[in-house]
């Protein structure tokens, strides 16, 4: 019952924010950012870096707020540049999902196969199967919309990094591969010596500055920014603690989110292939029901269908280890 009350509570929220002239720009703008950024960027890693407004008002990193380099502007600064009328966003440092974005066609085409027992089905065509197909079809599709909305929603991370970067070197962040969001009051505004977003494109190269056989800039923060965002510091955890604590399970959740997103949405379109497949073949295949496989009948497919989406998820898996491995033996061989 208090799970109900809550879920209620937050559909009456959205109604009202969605009812509300802030809200609907707010949701137009979330909508506009999901279809913007529903492609991949080409690059290896899973994630990319992306600056973007901090949504969450309440939170530490808006209180504590200190900004990315040129992309806001320093508290101690602050009083001087306000004074002047100037008045800017607060922005924050992302992860946004690339590579991952494969994995979520995987999980796409699987969850599109979950049509195939209403196909051989369709041929003596019967109206509850059109239903199933649309349904299917929509739950199929909400894969990518639940994956990106995720990563919208996701914290920032190095919130306190960027107190420990020299003044002096903030155009060295331009130089890193990242893409903006600004939000839609700062895109008129002049530029200050805090305030230069890159515009030139989505990403933008470094070339190579550090000698062979060292990483690069953009690759030292995007490493950072990950452990940022699957561990906690040291200092937090204590010395008698498990090391299970030292994770952020949120984190763990963004990086793992296309298999588990992919898996709610496969059982329920197996609830919904079971409530419109037919009890009885024999009624609605008549002498074609021999034509229909024994593997592509209900439940029988859905078994199939598991058995794939686990090995899709075991190669997803072990790719995050191979890259946090890799990690593990650059920071021992010193190469942060």
């Amino acid at each position: 019952m208090l799970c109900w009350n809550r879920f209620k509570s937050l559909l009456s929220t959205i109604r009202s924010s969605l009812l509300s002239w802030r809200g609907f720009i707010y949701w137009w703008d979330t909508f506009a950012l999901v279809i913007r950024y529903s492609c991949r960027f080409g690059s290896n890693n899973d994630f990319i870096l992306r600056i973007a407004p901090l949504r969450d008002k309440t939170g530490d990193d808006y209180r504590n707020y200190f900004p990315p380099p040129l992309y806001g502007i320093p508290p101690h600064k602050r009083v001087g540049i306000e004074e002047k009328g100037g008045k800017y966003a607060k922005y924050g440092l992302f992860l946004w999902p690339d590579y991952l974005y494969k994995y979520v066609r995987y999980y796409f085409l699987l969850l599109l196969a979950t049509l195939l027992p209403f196909y051989f089905l369709y041929v003596n065509y019967h109206e509850m199967i059109i239903y199933a197909f649309g349904i299917l079809i929509f739950f199929s599709l909400l894969l990518r919309f639940l994956f990106i909305l995720f990563a919208l929603f996701s914290p920032p991370v190095l919130s306190k990094v960027w107190e420990l970067w020299p003044e002096s070197q903030y155009h060295r962040f331009l130089t890193v591969p990242h893409f903006s969001d600004i939000a839609r009051g700062d895109k008129g505004h002049d530029p200050n010596p805090y305030w230069k977003p890159d515009k030139s494109g989505s990403l933008s190269h470094q070339p190579m500055y550090y000698r062979k056989g060292k990483n690069t800039l953009q690759e030292v923060i995007l490493h950072l920014a990950i452990f940022d965002f699957l561990f906690h510091p040291k200092g937090k955890i204590g010395e008698d603690e498990k090391a299970s604590k030292s994770l952020k399970m949120r984190g763990w959740f963004y990086l793992l989110s296309p298999a588990v997103i992919s898996y709610f949405l496969l059982l329920i379109c197996f609830f919904v292939s079971a409530y419109f497949y037919p009890n009885n073949l024999s009624d609605l295949c008549n002498y074609k029901m021999k034509q229909i496989p024994a593997l592509l009948r209900m439940p029988y497919f859905y078994t199939f269908l598991v058995v794939i989406w686990s090995a899709i998820t075991f190669r997803l898996i072990m790719r995050q280890m191979r890259f946090l491995e890799k990690l593990q033996r650059e920071v021992r061989e010193g190469y942060y």
